[in-house]
């Protein structure tokens, strides 16, 4: 069973490698991928896990950590640490100079990067705060494929049917490489998760039934919004 303790553990460093291999990766392969060759897309699967393990121990946070030998037992961590900082100041430079390309051959696309250096930011922002926030934001949709990860592997939905008999995720072959329906099949879920027997569902596992509302037609309804927002960006 799945307590609640456990469920925040997953959330923060179970899924990630599983999320990284099986859908971050088809993503980047099915979209534009704005990072062509050995740059930061396949780095950001190495750091992101690492990232989260340093966050849930919260050991890194503190200052005087920071300041004890690697000599001292338990120290051994500080020298991965240095590290995975290694691998993410490379992925925050790496972005901020492509879009910094970009402008420079007048292609940029709008992003947040984008609007602090061409003066649109209501914000004046110094070069790290921006390259770093940035970061932040543009990995921050590894967390909520987590989940969609999760949500996904703790109900039997790829069985499950709407009350017209339909299957509530198409077969994997109509939807191989689309991470759009994935997400646009999430609120659905989510939703479910949170009401079903009027209450959340701990502990778990739980497993979604039939539902009264045509669940097929709700995923196509957000999937039809996520690609008008994605022509709109």
């Amino acid at each position: 069973m799945l307590n609640a303790q456990a469920l925040v553990l997953a959330l923060s460093i179970g899924l990630i490698p599983l999320l990284f291999s099986t859908v971050y990766r088809r993503f980047s392969k099915a979209t534009r991928n704005p990072f062509p060759g050995p740059t930061p897309i396949p780095i950001i699967g190495n750091i992101l896990p690492s990232r989260r393990i340093g966050t849930a121990l919260g050991a890194l946070s503190k200052k005087y950590v920071s300041k004890l030998p690697e000599w001292l037992p338990g120290m051994q961590f500080k020298a991965r640490a240095y590290e995975w900082r290694r691998h993410y100041d490379m992925v925050a430079q790496s972005a901020y100079q492509y879009v910094e390309s970009e402008i420079a051959k007048g292609t940029a696309r709008p992003s947040m990067v984008y609007k602090a250096l061409v003066g649109k930011s209501n914000e004046k922002m110094s070069k790290d705060i921006v390259m770093y926030s940035a970061a932040q934001v543009y990995t921050a949709e590894e967390v909520a494929f987590t989940v969609i990860a999760l949500l996904l592997s703790l109900f039997d939905i790829s069985n499950a049917h709407d009350t017209n008999g339909d299957p509530i995720i198409p077969p994997l072959e109509q939807t191989e490489g689309s991470i759009v329906y994935v997400i646009s099949l999430s609120p659905s879920t989510f939703l479910a998760f949170l009401t079903i027997g009027g209450r959340l569902p701990l502990p778990f596992p739980c497993v979604i039934q039939p539902r009264d509302i045509g669940a097929s037609e709700q995923a196509e309804k957000f999937y039809n919004m996520y690609y008008q927002l994605e022509e709109s960006i």
